[in-house]
């Protein structure tokens, strides 16, 4: 299993790491540091927030 994650700290921790450790299958690969714009997520969060929030009036969560 090959997983690409972003350097968030808790994706680090030692209980992560030992987790890990006991899988060896499990290959996981982390996203340089200040590259969002490389995770998939960010760039429909930022897309979202370009295209909607910036230019839409939203009187409600259910509006938004």
């Amino acid at each position: 299993m090959y997983q690409v994650m972003d350097n968030y700290a808790t994706h680090k921790t030692p209980k992560i790491k030992s987790w890990l450790a006991r899988r060896p299958h499990w290959h996981v690969h982390f996203t340089p540091t200040s590259a969002s714009w490389i995770n998939q997520v960010e760039r429909w969060f930022a897309e979202l927030a370009r295209k909607e929030l910036q230019r839409g009036v939203q009187r409600s969560a259910a509006e938004l």
